[in-house]
Parts: structure tokens; C-alpha cells; sequence
């Protein structure tokens, strides 16, 4: 099992490297971005979807669907339209955002009012796709989001690689020194030495990735290493409760995985949990961290 997740996690670093490339390669709108977030949008709302349906809360996919990939592609639209805001432009973004998480909202309460039958059916699905729209767009949009930030590509490599070595350092803190469960109903495995673990694996990644961006593209972060260390740990600390939110809606679907099609690591939604998560909150503190 090891072996398979390390070599798992190998492709997805390659894969992470020829998007980057790419977006190196060409001005914006990023597309070797828009392509990664459009698969992993799509192949995440499949997986919601199928959770969502085994609690009985079956979300309208004509709703949810479109609203995700809306939320992601939201952020391409001024790019599109030649429509550039300057140095405001990141913060332009967000009302448009807010409208199309609103108006997708308002979409799914429309549809279940239309479809009432009489039951609380209806209702079910449409707090589905709510839940769906919420806990997948809002993250997703959030995590897009990142590019387009000031330096974003130190943001979006900071944000993957430091979540991601904090997943892997609760992973190999617990195997090694795990001994007192952390949420023993929502996922038996996790331990309080591996989620402090996370929180460690987390700052040191951060450090690093932020002296390696500043080596290799002169794009050094204008935080002290204090900061830096502290953002990492925060993402590791807040990642784990996205880890355990997922397992939530995994033990509810009476499932393990959120589908089998990546070895080793589950589905696209085990990937990302909590890069979902990590998102919103590092977004914001990217933004209210830059210099005046």
C-alpha cells in the first residue's frame, strides 16, 4: 500500500509540474490550470453526487453540476472578456463569485419547490445540492482562486505542497508514533500525534517551498519566515478537520473511498478533501497579507 501511494503521489507531482510549465509558457488565463481544476471539477462532482444519493439526499445534477464548473470557470470570465482590472482584479472577482454561488443556491430551491410532490423528497434534494454546492464550489472556487492571487503561482505550489506534505506527515507520524485516536468513529486511523504532525510537516513545507520559489523565480514572498512557518502550520491543523469532514460524509454513505479509480489514494475527492478545505482561509490570509 506504501508503495503504491508514493508512486501515486509521484505522478500527481509530475502532473502538478507540467500544468506549471505550461502556465509558465503562456500568459494568462492560465490554461494548463483551467484544464487541471475542469477534470478534477468534473470527477469530484461525479463522487459527491454518488455520496449524496447513498444518504438519500439525491442533489439535482442539473444544478450542482453546472454551479461547481461555474464557480471554477467564474474566475477566467474578466480574462475572457478582456475585461482586466489591474491590481483589483483579484478582489473584482469576488462579487461574480457571490452571485454565481447565490444564483446556483436560489437554482436548487427552485427546482425542489417546483418538483414537490407532496414528501420531504423534494427538500432532500435540494439540501443536497446546497451541501454540494457549499462544501465542493466553495472550495473549488477558493482553490482556483489562489492562481490569480498576488505571485500566485508561489501561492497555488505554497498551498498544494504544504497541505499535501501535512497529509503525508499525519500519515507517517501516526504509523510511527500514533497511539491516542483522534475521531475514532469518523476515521479509526487518525491519531493526535499524526494530526501534530501535520501541523509540524505543514510549517516546515511552507518554509521550504517559499526558499525555493524565491531561489528559482525571484518571486521571494514579502512575509517573514515566522509568517510563512505559521501559515503552513495553520494549514496542516485546518486541513485535518477537511480530512475528517470527507470521512464524515464517507461513514454516512457507509463507504471507504469516494471511488476506487486512483490506486492507492481512493478518488478525487480523497485527494482534495483537504485542499477544499485549506483553501477559503489560505486565500484570505494570502490577500490580508500583502503589503499595503
Amino acid at each position: 500500500m506504501l508503495r503504491v501511494r508514493l508512486l501515486a503521489g509521484g505522478l500527481f507531482l509530475a502532473l502538478l509540474v507540467v500544468v506549471v510549465w505550461l502556465d509558465l509558457s503562456v500568459d494568462r488565463p492560465y490554461p494548463g490550470w483551467l484544464l487541471l481544476c475542469t477534470v478534477c471539477g468534473v470527477a469530484s462532482c461525479q463522487e459527491l453526487t454518488v455520496l449524496l444519493e447513498r444518504m438519500e439526499l439525491r442533489p439535482f445534477r442539473r444544478v450542482l453540476w453546472p454551479g461547481v464548473l461555474l464557480l471554477i470557470w467564474v474566475h477566467w470570465l474578466p480574462a475572457a472578456w478582456e475585461l482586466y482590472y489591474g491590481d483589483g482584479s483579484t478582489l473584482a472577482r469576488w462579487p461574480t463569485v457571490l452571485v454565481a454561488l447565490g444564483g446556483a443556491t436560489v437554482a436548487a430551491l427552485a427546482v425542489g419547490m417546483t418538483g414537490f410532490d407532496g414528501t420531504a423528497r423534494s427538500v432532500r434534494r435540494s439540501a443536497g445540492t446546497v451541501l454540494g454546492l457549499l462544501y465542493l464550489g466553495g472550495g473549488a472556487t477558493a482553490l482556483v482562486a489562489a492562481r490569480w492571487l498576488p505571485q500566485g503561482l508561489a501561492a497555488v505550489m505554497l498551498l498544494i505542497l504544504a497541505t499535501k506534505a501535512a497529509d503525508s506527515g499525519a500519515y507517517f507520524t501516526g504509523k510511527l508514533l500514533g497511539r491516542r485516536p483522534l475521531a475514532p468513529v469518523l476515521s479509526p486511523k487518525k491519531t493526535l500525534e499524526g494530526a501534530v504532525g501535520a501541523v509540524l510537516w505543514g510549517a516546515a513545507a511552507a518554509v521550504l517551498v517559499a526558499a525555493v520559489s524565491g531561489y528559482w523565480w525571484q518571486s521571494w514572498l514579502p512575509f517573514g519566515w515566522g509568517t510563512l512557518a505559521a501559515l503552513g502550520a495553520l494549514l496542516g491543523a485546518w486541513g485535518q478537520l477537511g480530512d475528517l469532514v470527507e470521512s464524515w460524509l464517507k461513514r454516512a454513505a457507509a463507504v471507504k473511498d469516494s471511488s476506487s479509480w486512483l490506486p492507492g489514494l481512493g478518488g478525487m475527492l480523497d485527494v482534495l478533501d483537504s485542499l477544499l478545505w485549506n483553501a477559503p482561509p489560505f486565500a484570505l490570509c494570502w490577500s490580508l497579507l500583502q503589503p499595503a
